[in-house]
């Protein structure tokens, strides 16, 4: 399915606004036992999680015609799609108008946006960010996943300054920071637990220290 389709990708209302599925004729999906429809519904709406060194497709990564089958199947199969799949975050929205692939359009329905709990974040440390902590901690606190992909045009050029943008986050079940990590580990890890861990749960703050380039270099980093 071509990219310019993912349009159509419109999820349905909550189900109390809806007519009752059972008003529908049965189609042959719905013969089968729920269990059984989820285990398809993962077949053709999960896709792999999202990665920077991917190459992108031209075609939509999911069967997104499965939602147009009927109003049951779409009320089944909406929530389904959202929820399972990590979402690449807009690079200043943040969870407003995610993609499911950078080259796929973005989601703008509230009601498909307030379903999606995993998210994948590109987060530049050598330039300013186009976010506060404010709208970090408000976009990212409770998700189920959230991803970090750290770059930066330097090797080893940058410290964590714009990583500490994100210590208010609490509650994310998984946190994953990846890509240019080195020189950083300590602080990532103490970052990781602080962003996992419950709201009101006691912290140990990290102990931050001013790391040179030079410090960076006798540690064998740049080796």
């Amino acid at each position: 399915m071509d990219t310019s389709n993912t349009t159509d990708l419109m999820p349905s209302p909550p189900m109390s606004s809806m007519a009752s599925p059972s008003s529908e004729p049965p189609a042959g999906l719905l013969t089968v036992p729920l269990e059984i429809r989820l285990q398809i519904y993962s077949y053709l709406l999960e896709v792999p999680e999202f990665s920077p060194y991917t190459l992108p497709s031209k075609k939509a990564p999911v069967a997104g015609a499965l939602l147009r089958t009927n109003r049951q199947i779409n009320w089944e199969a909406t929530p389904y799609l959202y929820a399972h799949n990590t979402f690449v975050a807009h690079p200043t929205l943040l969870t407003s108008f995610p993609r499911l692939r950078p080259n796929v359009r973005p989601v703008s329905d509230s009601y498909a946006v307030s379903l999606i709990h995993r998210f994948h974040l590109t987060v530049h440390l050598d330039s300013d960010l186009p976010f506060d902590a404010e709208a970090l901690t408000k976009s990212f606190t409770g998700t189920e996943e959230l991803t970090l992909h750290l770059v930066q045009s330097m090797f080893c050029g940058a410290g964590y300054a714009n990583l500490r943008q994100f210590e208010g986050i609490r509650g994310v079940k998984r946190v994953t920071i990846e890509g240019s990590t080195t020189g950083l580990e300590d602080y990532i890890e103490w970052l990781r637990k602080t962003m996992m861990s419950e709201p009101d749960a006691p912290m140990e703050e990290f102990k931050h220290e001013t790391v040179t380039l030079t410090d960076r270099l006798a540690r064998g980093y740049l080796a």
